[in-house]
């Protein structure tokens, strides 16, 4: 049986300006516990952008072609003139 897989994006400090959000790790992290006995769960707490890029493409190498997958994302957003909404990690610049 394939398990259904979690993952969870949280920023709650970044290198630059933004406001900071004290509850965006501690939140997913809760709902991860939620969601662990029928979810495979990863939570990537305040990550840099190369980061989640590489853990996104390792969960696409990994997941079957059948199978649930949640993601979630708790942190700043912007949006960008070219492809609508741009989510904000660590590192994220303007």
């Amino acid at each position: 049986m394939t398990m259904a897989r979690f993952v969870g994006v949280c920023v709650g400090h970044y290198d630059h300006d933004y406001e900071q959000l004290d509850h965006a790790v501690p939140h997913v992290q809760a709902f991860a516990e939620l969601l662990a006995d029928t979810f495979a769960c990863t939570v990537l707490p305040n990550p840099a952008e190369q980061e989640v890029r590489d853990s996104l493409k390792e969960l696409r190498a990994s997941m079957p072609d059948s199978g649930a997958l949640v993601l979630l994302w708790s942190g700043h957003a912007i949006l960008s003139p070219a492809d609508g909404l741009r989510l904000l990690a660590r590192d994220s610049g303007h």
